[in-house]
Protein backbone atom coordinates (compact mmCIF):
# COMPACT_ATOMS: atom_id res chain seq x y z
CA UNK A 1 0.00 0.00 0.00
CA UNK A 2 1.33 3.56 -0.87
CA UNK A 3 1.88 5.69 1.86
CA UNK A 4 1.31 9.66 1.72
CA UNK A 5 4.59 11.40 1.14
CA UNK A 6 3.71 14.85 2.39
CA UNK A 7 7.31 15.88 3.55
CA UNK A 8 10.92 15.13 1.85
CA UNK A 9 12.07 13.47 5.04
CA UNK A 10 9.03 10.59 4.61
CA UNK A 11 10.12 10.63 0.77
CA UNK A 12 13.61 9.70 1.48
CA UNK A 13 12.50 6.92 4.04
CA UNK A 14 10.31 5.71 1.87
CA UNK A 15 12.87 5.60 -0.91
CA UNK A 16 15.55 3.99 1.62
CA UNK A 17 12.98 1.15 2.32
CA UNK A 18 12.34 0.13 -0.50
CA UNK A 19 16.45 0.11 -1.51
CA UNK A 20 16.30 -2.02 1.68
CA UNK A 21 13.98 -4.52 0.46
CA UNK A 22 15.04 -4.50 -3.19
CA UNK A 23 18.65 -5.47 -1.93
CA UNK A 24 17.15 -8.10 0.34
CA UNK A 25 15.46 -9.42 -2.65
CA UNK A 26 18.98 -10.14 -4.33
CA UNK A 27 20.33 -11.92 -1.26
CA UNK A 28 17.11 -13.89 -1.21
CA UNK A 29 17.02 -14.66 -5.02
CA UNK A 30 20.83 -15.83 -4.66
CA UNK A 31 21.27 -17.82 -1.07
CA UNK A 32 18.26 -20.14 -0.53
CA UNK A 33 17.79 -22.31 2.24
CA UNK A 34 20.36 -25.16 0.56
CA UNK A 35 22.92 -22.31 -0.16
CA UNK A 36 22.28 -21.29 3.71
CA UNK A 37 22.27 -24.54 5.04
CA UNK A 38 25.30 -26.11 3.21
CA UNK A 39 26.97 -22.97 2.39
CA UNK A 40 26.65 -19.93 4.35
CA UNK A 41 26.32 -21.52 7.89
CA UNK A 42 28.76 -23.71 7.98
CA UNK A 43 30.78 -21.00 7.09
CA UNK A 44 30.01 -18.55 9.54
CA UNK A 45 30.06 -21.33 12.22
CA UNK A 46 33.87 -21.94 11.03
CA UNK A 47 34.72 -18.48 10.62
CA UNK A 48 33.50 -17.86 14.23
CA UNK A 49 35.55 -20.21 15.63
CA UNK A 50 38.46 -19.00 14.39
CA UNK A 51 37.48 -15.70 14.78
CA UNK A 52 37.58 -17.02 18.70
CA UNK A 53 40.83 -19.09 18.77
CA UNK A 54 42.69 -16.26 17.26
CA UNK A 55 41.36 -13.77 19.94
CA UNK A 56 42.77 -16.19 22.89
CA UNK A 57 45.69 -17.24 20.92
CA UNK A 58 46.87 -14.72 18.02
CA UNK A 59 48.95 -16.17 15.73
CA UNK A 60 52.99 -14.86 16.32
CA UNK A 61 52.99 -13.86 12.41
CA UNK A 62 50.24 -10.99 13.81
CA UNK A 63 52.86 -9.31 15.93
CA UNK A 64 55.04 -8.59 12.59
CA UNK A 65 52.24 -6.43 10.68
CA UNK A 66 52.73 -2.59 11.18
CA UNK A 67 50.30 -0.65 12.59
CA UNK A 68 50.35 1.78 9.75
CA UNK A 69 48.46 -1.40 8.24
CA UNK A 70 45.51 -0.23 9.12
CA UNK A 71 45.88 3.38 7.57
CA UNK A 72 46.57 1.90 4.26
CA UNK A 73 43.62 -0.79 4.51
CA UNK A 74 41.09 2.62 4.72
CA UNK A 75 42.98 4.11 2.11
CA UNK A 76 42.33 1.20 -0.51
CA UNK A 77 38.98 0.91 0.67
CA UNK A 78 38.34 4.72 -0.08
CA UNK A 79 39.78 3.74 -3.91
CA UNK A 80 36.60 1.13 -4.47
CA UNK A 81 34.04 3.75 -4.72
CA UNK A 82 32.42 7.09 -3.15
CA UNK A 83 29.52 4.63 -1.92
CA UNK A 84 27.08 7.55 -0.83
CA UNK A 85 23.73 7.00 -1.36
CA UNK A 86 20.66 10.07 -2.49
CA UNK A 87 18.18 7.61 -3.93
CA UNK A 88 17.58 10.06 -6.76
CA UNK A 89 15.39 8.47 -9.83
CA UNK A 90 14.82 10.28 -13.04
CA UNK A 91 11.12 10.91 -12.30
CA UNK A 92 12.18 13.69 -9.18
CA UNK A 93 12.33 15.90 -12.57
CA UNK A 94 8.85 16.83 -12.26
CA UNK A 95 8.53 17.93 -9.03
CA UNK A 96 11.13 17.59 -6.54
CA UNK A 97 13.52 19.24 -8.70
CA UNK A 98 11.14 22.28 -8.92
CA UNK A 99 11.36 22.55 -5.14
CA UNK A 100 15.02 23.58 -3.90
CA UNK A 101 13.91 22.82 -0.27
CA UNK A 102 12.82 19.43 -0.86
CA UNK A 103 16.52 18.66 -3.01
CA UNK A 104 18.28 20.06 -0.14
CA UNK A 105 16.51 18.19 2.77
CA UNK A 106 16.63 14.58 0.52
CA UNK A 107 20.61 15.39 -0.24
CA UNK A 108 21.17 16.32 3.29
CA UNK A 109 20.00 13.32 4.32
CA UNK A 110 21.55 11.14 1.53
CA UNK A 111 24.70 12.56 3.04
CA UNK A 112 24.17 11.75 6.53
CA UNK A 113 23.24 8.53 5.69
CA UNK A 114 25.83 7.50 3.95
CA UNK A 115 28.18 8.88 6.30
CA UNK A 116 26.74 6.52 9.14
CA UNK A 117 26.72 3.57 6.98
CA UNK A 118 30.21 3.89 6.45
CA UNK A 119 30.56 4.79 10.02
CA UNK A 120 29.04 1.30 10.87
CA UNK A 121 31.49 -0.16 7.97
CA UNK A 122 34.50 0.96 10.26
CA UNK A 123 33.24 -0.43 13.14
CA UNK A 124 32.68 -3.75 11.75
CA UNK A 125 35.63 -3.60 10.06
CA UNK A 126 37.86 -2.92 13.41
CA UNK A 127 35.31 -5.20 15.16
CA UNK A 128 36.65 -7.99 12.91
CA UNK A 129 40.33 -7.21 13.68
CA UNK A 130 40.43 -6.58 16.86
CA UNK A 131 42.07 -10.06 17.04
CA UNK A 132 44.64 -8.45 15.22
CA UNK A 133 44.51 -4.99 16.95
CA UNK A 134 45.86 -7.26 20.35
CA UNK A 135 48.47 -8.86 19.12
CA UNK A 136 49.62 -5.40 17.56
CA UNK A 137 53.31 -4.70 19.43
CA UNK A 138 51.14 -0.80 19.89
CA UNK A 139 49.19 0.61 22.46
CA UNK A 140 45.14 0.72 21.83
CA UNK A 141 45.30 4.54 21.76
CA UNK A 142 47.36 4.70 18.41
CA UNK A 143 45.18 1.84 17.35
CA UNK A 144 41.94 4.00 17.97
CA UNK A 145 43.89 6.83 16.47
CA UNK A 146 44.78 5.16 13.17
CA UNK A 147 41.13 3.87 12.94
CA UNK A 148 39.50 7.22 13.48
CA UNK A 149 42.23 9.18 10.64
CA UNK A 150 41.37 5.97 8.56
CA UNK A 151 37.36 6.49 8.40
CA UNK A 152 37.60 10.28 8.41
CA UNK A 153 40.29 10.07 5.41
CA UNK A 154 37.12 7.63 3.54
CA UNK A 155 34.81 9.63 4.15
CA UNK A 156 35.99 12.64 2.72
CA UNK A 157 37.79 11.06 -0.74
CA UNK A 158 34.54 8.99 -0.80
CA UNK A 159 32.51 12.35 -1.09
CA UNK A 160 35.27 13.92 -3.20
CA UNK A 161 34.84 10.69 -5.56
CA UNK A 162 31.48 11.79 -5.82
CA UNK A 163 31.98 14.95 -6.85
CA UNK A 164 34.59 13.83 -9.58
CA UNK A 165 31.79 11.75 -11.21
CA UNK A 166 29.22 14.27 -11.14
CA UNK A 167 31.34 16.78 -12.75
CA UNK A 168 33.52 15.16 -15.42
CA UNK A 169 32.06 12.17 -17.82
CA UNK A 170 33.84 9.16 -18.15
CA UNK A 171 37.12 9.56 -19.95
CA UNK A 172 40.70 10.28 -19.64
CA UNK A 173 39.71 13.66 -17.80
CA UNK A 174 38.11 11.79 -15.04
CA UNK A 175 40.57 9.12 -14.47
CA UNK A 176 43.41 11.53 -14.30
CA UNK A 177 40.89 13.58 -11.58
CA UNK A 178 41.12 10.40 -9.98
CA UNK A 179 44.20 9.59 -10.13
CA UNK A 180 45.16 12.77 -8.61
CA UNK A 181 42.45 12.18 -5.97
CA UNK A 182 43.80 8.62 -5.29
CA UNK A 183 47.64 10.55 -4.89
CA UNK A 184 46.06 13.13 -2.19
CA UNK A 185 44.38 10.18 -0.20
CA UNK A 186 47.49 8.79 -0.42
CA UNK A 187 49.45 11.97 0.38
CA UNK A 188 47.27 12.39 3.86
CA UNK A 189 47.14 8.72 4.97
CA UNK A 190 50.65 9.08 5.28
CA UNK A 191 50.40 12.24 7.00
CA UNK A 192 47.82 11.69 9.30
CA UNK A 193 50.00 8.44 10.30
CA UNK A 194 52.93 10.32 11.12
CA UNK A 195 50.95 12.48 13.15
CA UNK A 196 48.69 10.05 15.47
CA UNK A 197 51.67 8.40 16.27
CA UNK A 198 54.36 11.76 16.99
CA UNK A 199 51.96 14.10 17.74
CA UNK A 200 48.84 12.78 19.36
CA UNK A 201 48.17 15.83 21.17
CA UNK A 202 48.81 18.53 18.87
CA UNK A 203 48.60 17.63 15.41
CA UNK A 204 46.28 14.82 15.32
CA UNK A 205 43.59 17.01 16.60
CA UNK A 206 44.16 19.86 14.19
CA UNK A 207 44.36 16.73 10.57
CA UNK A 208 40.52 15.47 12.34
CA UNK A 209 39.22 18.93 12.03
CA UNK A 210 40.68 19.96 9.02
CA UNK A 211 39.10 16.58 7.50
CA UNK A 212 36.40 17.15 9.09
CA UNK A 213 36.20 20.95 7.53
CA UNK A 214 36.73 19.52 3.89
CA UNK A 215 34.12 17.21 4.26
CA UNK A 216 31.91 19.76 5.02
CA UNK A 217 32.89 21.66 1.97
CA UNK A 218 32.62 19.36 0.00
CA UNK A 219 29.12 18.23 1.46
CA UNK A 220 28.04 22.38 1.07
CA UNK A 221 29.08 21.32 -2.61
CA UNK A 222 27.41 18.72 -2.74
CA UNK A 223 23.78 20.21 -1.55
CA UNK A 224 24.09 23.46 -4.24
CA UNK A 225 25.32 21.07 -7.08
CA UNK A 226 22.72 21.75 -10.27
CA UNK A 227 22.75 20.68 -13.87
CA UNK A 228 23.87 16.98 -13.64
CA UNK A 229 20.70 15.87 -12.95
CA UNK A 230 20.72 13.08 -15.23
CA UNK A 231 24.28 11.81 -13.89
CA UNK A 232 23.03 11.66 -10.42
CA UNK A 233 20.34 9.33 -11.79
CA UNK A 234 22.36 7.05 -13.50
CA UNK A 235 25.47 7.02 -10.59
CA UNK A 236 22.13 6.34 -8.49
CA UNK A 237 20.77 3.29 -10.35
CA UNK A 238 24.47 1.92 -11.17
CA UNK A 239 25.13 1.88 -6.78
CA UNK A 240 21.50 0.36 -6.37
CA UNK A 241 22.48 -2.30 -8.51
CA UNK A 242 25.92 -3.30 -7.80
CA UNK A 243 25.15 -5.77 -5.61
CA UNK A 244 23.32 -7.75 -8.40
CA UNK A 245 26.10 -7.25 -10.58
CA UNK A 246 28.34 -8.17 -8.16
CA UNK A 247 26.50 -11.65 -7.58
CA UNK A 248 25.58 -11.85 -11.42
CA UNK A 249 29.59 -11.50 -12.76
CA UNK A 250 30.23 -14.68 -14.63
CA UNK A 251 26.83 -15.80 -14.80
CA UNK A 252 24.63 -13.32 -17.18
CA UNK A 253 26.96 -11.81 -20.38
CA UNK A 254 25.51 -7.79 -20.86
CA UNK A 255 26.18 -6.31 -23.55
CA UNK A 256 28.76 -3.59 -23.29
CA UNK A 257 29.77 -0.92 -25.63
CA UNK A 258 32.59 -1.86 -27.65
CA UNK A 259 35.71 1.35 -27.72
CA UNK A 260 38.31 0.96 -30.31
CA UNK A 261 41.74 2.03 -28.50
CA UNK A 262 45.41 1.48 -29.05
CA UNK A 263 46.72 -1.26 -26.81
CA UNK A 264 49.48 -0.90 -24.56
CA UNK A 265 52.13 -3.68 -26.34
CA UNK A 266 52.18 -4.94 -29.59
CA UNK A 267 50.09 -2.16 -31.50
CA UNK A 268 51.35 -3.77 -35.12
CA UNK A 269 50.25 -6.99 -36.18
CA UNK A 270 54.59 -7.42 -35.90
CA UNK A 271 54.95 -11.08 -35.73
CA UNK A 272 56.54 -12.57 -32.72
CA UNK A 273 58.48 -15.69 -33.93
CA UNK A 274 60.92 -15.95 -36.14
CA UNK A 275 59.82 -19.74 -37.27
CA UNK A 276 56.82 -19.66 -38.82
CA UNK A 277 54.76 -22.64 -38.30
CA UNK A 278 50.58 -23.30 -37.29
CA UNK A 279 51.51 -23.51 -33.79
CA UNK A 280 53.73 -20.38 -33.84
CA UNK A 281 50.62 -18.87 -35.21
CA UNK A 282 47.92 -19.93 -33.01
CA UNK A 283 50.28 -18.92 -30.19
CA UNK A 284 50.92 -14.94 -31.68
CA UNK A 285 47.06 -14.90 -31.89
CA UNK A 286 46.92 -16.10 -27.35
CA UNK A 287 49.81 -13.79 -26.47
CA UNK A 288 48.52 -10.50 -28.53
CA UNK A 289 44.95 -11.97 -27.48
CA UNK A 290 46.06 -11.25 -23.44
CA UNK A 291 48.59 -8.83 -23.77
CA UNK A 292 46.20 -6.48 -25.42
CA UNK A 293 43.76 -6.50 -22.76
CA UNK A 294 44.47 -4.04 -20.16
CA UNK A 295 42.13 -5.67 -17.55
CA UNK A 296 44.04 -8.93 -17.71
CA UNK A 297 46.96 -7.06 -17.56
CA UNK A 298 45.91 -5.28 -14.15
CA UNK A 299 44.53 -8.66 -12.82
CA UNK A 300 48.40 -10.32 -13.60
CA UNK A 301 49.87 -7.13 -11.82
CA UNK A 302 47.13 -8.00 -8.85
CA UNK A 303 47.91 -11.40 -8.25
CA UNK A 304 52.14 -10.94 -9.23
CA UNK A 305 52.24 -8.28 -6.23
CA UNK A 306 50.28 -10.09 -3.99
CA UNK A 307 51.84 -12.97 -3.84
CA UNK A 308 55.19 -10.99 -4.17
CA UNK A 309 54.70 -9.85 -0.61
CA UNK A 310 53.29 -12.74 0.99
CA UNK A 311 56.79 -14.72 0.32
CA UNK A 312 58.42 -11.41 1.69
CA UNK A 313 55.77 -10.94 4.65
CA UNK A 314 55.32 -15.05 5.73
CA UNK A 315 58.56 -15.45 7.89
CA UNK A 316 57.87 -19.51 8.55
CA UNK A 317 60.30 -20.93 5.61
CA UNK A 318 57.68 -24.29 5.05
CA UNK A 319 54.33 -21.83 4.47
CA UNK A 320 57.11 -19.41 2.28
CA UNK A 321 57.87 -22.21 -0.32
CA UNK A 322 54.59 -23.22 -0.48
CA UNK A 323 53.15 -20.11 -1.56
CA UNK A 324 56.08 -19.92 -3.71
CA UNK A 325 55.15 -23.03 -5.62
CA UNK A 326 51.52 -22.66 -5.43
CA UNK A 327 51.86 -19.34 -7.29
CA UNK A 328 53.86 -21.13 -10.47
CA UNK A 329 50.79 -23.81 -10.33
CA UNK A 330 48.09 -21.18 -10.06
CA UNK A 331 49.70 -19.01 -12.67
CA UNK A 332 50.18 -22.09 -14.97
CA UNK A 333 46.22 -23.07 -14.31
CA UNK A 334 45.26 -19.72 -15.11
CA UNK A 335 46.99 -18.91 -18.34
CA UNK A 336 45.94 -22.30 -19.86
CA UNK A 337 42.26 -21.82 -18.52
CA UNK A 338 42.49 -18.17 -20.46
CA UNK A 339 44.30 -19.44 -23.58
CA UNK A 340 41.80 -22.59 -23.93
CA UNK A 341 38.88 -19.69 -23.79
CA UNK A 342 40.41 -17.44 -26.24
CA UNK A 343 41.17 -21.05 -28.46
CA UNK A 344 37.61 -22.09 -28.62
CA UNK A 345 36.75 -18.51 -29.57
CA UNK A 346 34.36 -18.64 -32.70
CA UNK A 347 36.84 -16.94 -35.10
CA UNK A 348 39.47 -18.97 -34.45
CA UNK A 349 37.24 -22.36 -34.42
CA UNK A 350 36.60 -21.71 -37.87
CA UNK A 351 40.06 -23.13 -38.93
CA UNK A 352 40.49 -26.62 -38.87
CA UNK A 353 43.70 -26.62 -35.97
CA UNK A 354 44.72 -30.05 -34.99
CA UNK A 355 44.48 -31.55 -32.08
CA UNK A 356 48.70 -31.26 -31.72
CA UNK A 357 48.23 -28.02 -32.34
CA UNK A 358 46.31 -26.50 -29.85
CA UNK A 359 48.44 -28.80 -27.28
CA UNK A 360 51.69 -27.31 -28.88
CA UNK A 361 50.09 -23.41 -28.83
CA UNK A 362 48.89 -23.96 -25.42
CA UNK A 363 52.05 -25.67 -23.65
CA UNK A 364 53.97 -22.26 -25.34
CA UNK A 365 51.39 -19.67 -24.60
CA UNK A 366 51.38 -21.21 -21.00
CA UNK A 367 55.01 -21.17 -19.89
CA UNK A 368 55.87 -17.58 -21.84
CA UNK A 369 52.66 -16.40 -20.59
CA UNK A 370 53.49 -17.27 -16.86
CA UNK A 371 57.26 -16.27 -16.86
CA UNK A 372 57.17 -12.70 -15.80
CA UNK A 373 55.41 -12.85 -13.01
CA UNK A 374 56.40 -16.40 -11.66
CA UNK A 375 60.25 -14.23 -11.83
CA UNK A 376 59.29 -11.49 -9.72
CA UNK A 377 57.52 -13.39 -7.58
CA UNK A 378 61.01 -16.03 -7.36
CA UNK A 379 62.95 -12.61 -6.90
CA UNK A 380 60.85 -11.70 -4.27
CA UNK A 381 61.82 -15.51 -2.36
CA UNK A 382 65.10 -15.45 -2.96
CA UNK A 383 65.29 -12.28 -1.50
CA UNK A 384 63.91 -13.12 1.45
CA UNK A 385 65.57 -15.99 2.13
CA UNK A 386 69.47 -14.73 0.92
CA UNK A 387 69.23 -10.98 0.16
CA UNK A 388 70.13 -10.25 -3.35
CA UNK A 389 72.25 -13.02 -4.10
CA UNK A 390 69.57 -14.93 -3.04
CA UNK A 391 66.88 -12.80 -5.56
CA UNK A 392 69.36 -13.52 -8.44
CA UNK A 393 69.61 -17.16 -7.89
CA UNK A 394 66.20 -17.52 -7.25
CA UNK A 395 65.32 -15.60 -10.55
CA UNK A 396 67.50 -17.77 -12.43
CA UNK A 397 66.27 -20.83 -10.85
CA UNK A 398 62.72 -19.60 -12.19
CA UNK A 399 63.44 -20.06 -15.73
CA UNK A 400 63.75 -24.04 -14.97
CA UNK A 401 61.21 -24.48 -12.90
CA UNK A 402 58.56 -22.13 -14.92
CA UNK A 403 58.90 -24.23 -17.69
CA UNK A 404 58.83 -27.97 -15.74
CA UNK A 405 55.47 -26.60 -14.06
CA UNK A 406 53.75 -25.06 -17.29
CA UNK A 407 54.83 -28.49 -18.63
CA UNK A 408 53.03 -30.61 -16.23
CA UNK A 409 49.78 -28.61 -16.10
CA UNK A 410 49.50 -28.68 -19.78
CA UNK A 411 49.71 -32.61 -19.98
CA UNK A 412 46.14 -32.56 -20.72
CA UNK A 413 44.09 -30.46 -22.82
Amino acid sequence: MAIPVTTPAKLWLHRAGANARFQAGIVRAAVDWTVALYIVIPALVYASIQYIAWWRHPPASFALVPAAALSGLFFLLSLRGSGYRFFVLEPDQLFVRANRRWTRRMLALGLLYSAALQTLAAAGLAGLLLPLLRAMPVSAGLQLRLVGAGWALWLVAGLARYLLQLRLAAGWRLWLAQAGLALASALATIAATLLAVYAPATGYPAALVALAGAWLLFARARLRQQGAFLREAELEQRAKLRLAGLLLNGFAAAPRPQSRRTPLVFRRSQTLFRYRSPISGLSEVLLKSFLRSFTMLRLYAMFTSAAAIAVCAVSFAPVRTAIWLGCAFLLSLWMKAYCKEVAAAPFLALLPWRDRTRIGALRKCTHLLMLPGFLVVSAAFGYAVGGWIGAAVFAAAGFAIAYFIAAVATIWY
